[in-house]
């Protein structure tokens, strides 16, 4: 015989030291990850600060792959959210990339500025 608690005795431990595990050590764990390998939330603020909704953004100007780590992260795995993020590795890949989203509004996030993809594409100036 288990007793009066039988067979939920092993159960009810192991939400009792889940719990603990969520009280005591994610929040701590959770804080030390912030911002590690400078990975932040900044090019999402800067979209959600310009209030886009059927957008198109392209992230230019990266060095590092972590610079595009959050907004890779963001994008609906069906590329069918409020906001789909791409990298412009070229202006025909750019292009290329726009045709496949027409209905959406193109926008290049340049150092934290959003401008329109065709701001962008003649900043560059030829051959684009």
């Amino acid at each position: 015989r288990w007793g009066r608690w039988g067979a939920a005795g092993p159960y009810l431990l192991a939400a009792m030291f889940m719990l603990g595990n969520l009280l005591f050590y994610m929040p701590s764990s959770l804080a030390a990850y912030r911002g590690k390998y400078g990975i932040t939330a900044a090019p999402l603020r800067a979209v959600e600060e310009a209030g886009l909704q059927n957008a198109l953004v392209f992230i230019a100007n990266y060095r590092l792959w972590s610079d595009f780590a959050a907004p890779f992260a963001a994008n609906s795995p069906t590329l069918d959210g409020p906001v789909v993020f791409a990298i412009p590795h070229t202006d025909w890949l750019m292009k290329r990339v726009r045709r496949q989203f027409p209905r959406r509004r193109c926008v290049v996030l340049s150092g934290g500025e959003l401008v329109s993809c065709r701001a962008y594409l003649r900043s560059l100036g030829p051959p684009y």
